[in-house]
């Protein structure tokens, strides 16, 4: 399972979470809060990517797209 929080993408397999974001963690912190719901996440099962939506700034959608 994956997910996204205010601490950054957190993936677990049933056990403790663990951080993915780490790497874009400046770019996390200019997620646009406010609009949190609008952050998506897609799991390509052929490529085993994670792709993620991010609103950052001043943005009312995502704006930023991170594999």
């Amino acid at each position: 399972m994956t997910w996204a929080s205010d601490q950054g993408l957190l993936i677990t397999d049933g056990g403790a979470p663990d951080k993915l974001s780490q790497e874009i963690q400046p770019d996390w912190d200019s997620i646009n809060m406010a609009v949190r719901q609008r952050i998506w996440l897609v799991n390509d099962q052929v490529t085993k990517r994670i792709y993620v939506g991010l609103p950052t700034g001043e943005a009312q959608g995502p704006n930023l797209i991170y594999p």
